[in-house]
Formats: structure tokens, sequence, C-alpha cells
């Protein structure tokens, strides 16, 4: 027998094929029909369906597409304000916009108890312009470099093509405070610090409570003993055993606190002779010999003993330029 599906029947088909079309919606299902004889009852003898529905959302900014005349020139106006805001900065005008700060008055602003207490422990050992000793005025000059405090200077940054450019600079902004590197608030020469990578190792606390300032009174000048005097010191030093008898030794040099005791010595001119006063024994001390002990360590005499070769025929002549950015070696001034 030859069954015709009905009209209900196309209906429905229709109606999965529409729910078919959502992405979102999957639709399974079965039927059967049964018609009679007569063509005229037809029913649905079994169906079944299950629906599920998935969600997938996908955010793109699709295929480019051409810009139009209109988005181009929207865009470079936008770049070109872009520009403008970068190169057009405020300019800030001292007095105006900040107040220039008073740069000395916070010199010493950093510095603790224990700080106070090592620079004066430290210009203590310097002395005074009297104590000049055997050194004259070569004391004179490496006291006043050791004195003088360094000045307080902004670290400005160098261009990088720059033969002297190093990436350790740090700039201050023009309303910051200028203050001097650590341990040189006071002196010429950085002094001990208890929490200074330099000092880390050492007690420096004890350091300082110790005064090695002491000098003798009358400094580099002869001592003239009396016979009595004489006779007193040589038992002593025989007693000690630091006495070689006359005809048993070729010089002797003896000094009593620093100072020169010609009476107790035997100077010969091509042995052993009792210098002085570097000022008043030119015949000795030349002018070469005073350049030497003029030079001063950590930057202040920063010119090489001699020329060190970097290339062919290039030669560095300078202790900071040796050493670099990397290096200890330098102006003192920086930390």
């Amino acid at each position: 027998m030859k069954k015709i599906p009905s009209e209900n029947v196309y209906l429905i088909l229709c109606w999965l094929s529409l729910l078919g079309c959502h992405h979102h919606i999957t639709t399974t299902s079965a039927f059967t029909t049964t018609s009679s004889n007569t063509g005229t009852n037809h029913r649905v003898s079994s169906f079944s369906s299950s629906t599920t529905s998935s969600l997938r959302v996908s955010i793109g900014l699709g295929p480019e597409a051409d810009l139009t005349d209109e988005d181009a020139e929207d865009g470079e106006r936008s770049e070109g304000y872009k520009n403008n805001k970068k190169t057009k900065k405020k300019e800030y005008v001292a007095g105006v916009d900040y107040e220039v700060p008073d740069h000395e008055s916070f010199r010493l602003s950093r510095r603790s108890n224990l700080d106070e207490q090592c620079d004066k422990w430290f210009g203590d050992l310097l002395g005074s312009e009297d104590q000049q000793g055997i050194m004259g005025s070569l004391a004179d000059d490496a006291r006043k470099i050791l004195t003088t405090a360094v000045p307080l200077i902004n670290d400005i940054a160098l261009p990088e093509d720059d033969e002297e450019w190093t990436p350790y600079v740090s700039t201050k902004l023009p309303w910051t405070p200028l203050v001097p590197a650590f341990g040189l608030e006071e002196f010429g020469l950085p002094t001990p610090r208890r929490n200074a990578e330099t000092w880390r190792n050492f007690d420096v606390s004890s350091m300082v409570n110790q005064d090695y300032s002491g000098s003798c009174e009358d400094n580099g000048k002869i001592v003239e003993l009396t016979e009595e005097e004489i006779t007193d010191y040589r038992v002593q030093l025989e007693n000690g055993g630091s006495w070689i008898p006359d005809d048993k030794c070729q010089a002797r040099l003896v000094y009593i606190n620093g100072r020169f005791v010609p009476q107790l010595s035997i100077e010969k001119d091509d042995l052993a002779i009792n210098i002085g006063n570097i000022d008043d024994n030119s015949s000795v001390v030349t002018e070469d010999v005073k350049s030497y002990l003029s030079r001063l360590t950590d930057g202040h005499t920063d010119e090489l003993a001699a020329p060190v070769p970097t290339g062919e025929d290039t030669y560095c002549n300078s202790f900071k330029k040796l050493s670099g950015p990397d290096h200890n070696l330098g102006l003192t001034a920086e930390q």
C-alpha cells in the first residue's frame, strides 16, 4: 500500500528546517507516518526531538578595508596632535613655576651624629696651618685641597656619541636640593661612613673614638740635647738593642718623636743624611721630587706619572679616562 504524507507532515518539516538555520541550536528528530486506505486520515505515530544550545562568540577586526579620504585626513590630524603634544613640552620658569632651593643649606642635612664625629676625627688628623712639619709648603697645599668642600653641581647626562658618555648619571630636577656624595659633606676627600660600602667591614665607631691626631711640639725642628740627656738616651737605646757603636756602623740617623737628633746620629752625604724641611733643602729635594710628594690619590691628581699607550699612536695620561665609568678612579666629588 502506498503511503502519501499529508500537509501536516510538510508543516513539521518546514518548522524543523527553520530551526536548523540558527547556528546556536542543534535539532535532531525522528518520525514515522501512517495513512489509511482512504488517504484522508493521517497521523504521526511517533516523534522525538532533542535540542541543545551552544553559544560561541568571536570578536575580531574583520578583513582590512581601504581607508577613505575622510578617514585618512582624520588620522593625519590625530598624529599631528600627538606629535605636537610630544614636542611642545611646558618649560618651567625659575622663580615663577618653582622656587630655586638654597643648595648650600642642604649640604650637611644628611649627616648623622656619627657622621659628624667622623668628620671631626678626620679634621683633627689634617691639623692646622701651624703643623707643617718637614713637608713645609706641600703640607699647606695638600691641607687646602682636602679641606675645600666639593662644589654642588647637578649631574647632566651627555649625548651617547660623546666620548665621556656614561650611563651612571643621576640628574636632579631644578627644584630639588643638590647634596654632595656620601662622605663628602665637609671635606674634599670621602671620609669614613659606617654604612658606606668601603667601610662596611670596619668598626668605624671605635676607630673615630681613638685620637690619632697627636703630634709633638716643634714638629720638624731639630732636637738639641744636653750632655746628660745624650747619655740617658744612649743608655735607653743600648738596653733596647737599638744602638750600634760608632766604630761598627757607617751611618746612623736617630729621631725622637719625629724630630732629628744630630748629637746621636752619624751622617754621610753618599749614604745617609737628614733632609729636614724640604723648602730649605732644594739641593736634595728637587722640583721633581716635590711633584711626586704633592700627588694625592682619589682623583685629586688626575695626571698619570707616565702616559699609557692606548693604540699605535695614542696615549692616555688621565686616571679618570684610563679607569672608565666602571671603576673607582675619577673625581672625588662623584659617588
